[in-house]
């Protein structure tokens, strides 16, 4: 594993263990692979990531159910033959209607990637900000599939800032 590798490895696995509430809530495991959406550079993305509610409870308000959530992903950015590592740190909220089998999901935060070029796109640094909307199927209590609309950019911390848009399937198994 290369030294950039190792290091996001180890962000990775320190975040997990510093984001899982002891016993509080159900974690989900899952992947998804995507494409980007709208013009630039064909890139396709892989992600594994592990879920979590988050301790704080925001109850339910009428007939829905309000529920903060963390999540950390590791996965590769991929462009014809080039490709790069990114790992990110999103916290985010799920709006879960009482009635059906679905649930929503909108939330953000910082990301890291190992080149700061891909394909021609120029992210302008490593450090990134993704913020996404999602929605998923709930097939069983274990076992549901999602799509997921994610931006990702620099926020303009950098001079250069061609961020990407991207769509997402995804398929996680509840533990």
């Amino acid at each position: 594993m290369r030294g950039a590798d190792s290091r996001l490895g180890c962000i990775v696995l320190a975040a997990l263990l510093g984001l899982t509430p002891g016993g509080a809530a159900a974690l989900e495991i899952g992947a998804r692979a995507g494409t980007n959406i709208g013009s630039g550079a064909e890139f396709r993305s892989t992600e594994f990531y592990l879920r979590s509610a988050l301790p704080w409870d925001l109850g339910d308000f009428e007939r829905w159910s309000i529920t903060p959530h963390g999540e950390v992903s590791g996965g590769r950015l991929r462009v014809d033959d080039e490709s790069l590592t990114m790992g990110n740190l999103t916290i985010g909220l799920w709006l879960t209607p009482m009635t059906y089998p679905v649930r929503f999901s909108i939330g953000g935060g910082p990301g890291y990637i190992s080149e700061s070029e891909l394909g021609g796109t120029q992210f302008g640094g490593r450090f990134q900000f993704n913020s996404h909307i999602g929605a998923t199927l709930i097939l069983s209590p274990r076992f549901a599939v999602g799509y997921r609309l994610q931006h990702t950019s620099n926020g303009g911390i950098y001079d250069r800032n061609q961020g990407f848009d991207q769509q997402t399937l995804e398929v996680l198994i509840g533990f």
